[in-house]
């Protein structure tokens, strides 16, 4: 089993749950102490700012963004399950591994840029994690295909 490319799936999980952890439900749910809005504002004009899409129906700003970052989290944790259980599963020199871990050094790419931006650190950690280990996962699983 290439242990690059289970870490690097195990990365986008353990980043789901942080996100989920950090964002959600200290941020949303809770409204924790160690997280506050700059300026205070802001979160009662998100909840009350409605968003009309005509035929699709109403949303508030607050309850879009909620699942926007509900969904980050359900696609990192999909993504990093399908991966592993394909490395855990496949043999070597399986096209599809190589596929998901492009596909994966892709998405941590795209996250770690976002991050980047966005000044996001703890994003940012997870990103760089993300793109070392498939980068690293990529090389053994091209040194075990050449085997």
């Amino acid at each position: 089993m290439n242990q690059w490319s289970s870490l690097a799936s195990v990365t986008l999980i353990v980043g789901a749950i942080g996100h989920f952890v950090i964002v959600d439900i200290s941020l949303w749910i809770l409204e924790t102490e160690y997280i506050r809005w700059i300026p205070e504002s802001l979160l009662s004009q998100m909840k009350t700012t409605v968003l009309d899409f005509g035929l699709l129906g109403q949303t508030t700003f607050f309850k879009a963004f909620s699942g926007f970052s509900l969904w980050v989290v359900f696609s990192l944790i999909s993504i990093g399950l399908y991966n592993w259980f394909i490395f855990k599963y496949l043999p070597f020199g399986h096209i599809l591994r190589l596929r998901s871990l492009i596909i994966g050094l892709v998405t941590s790419t795209i996250f770690l840029i976002v991050a980047i931006i966005c000044f996001i650190y703890p994003a940012m950690i997870g990103g760089a994690l993300g793109v070392f280990f498939f980068i690293l996962g990529i090389k053994e699983e091209k040194e075990l295909r050449d085997v």
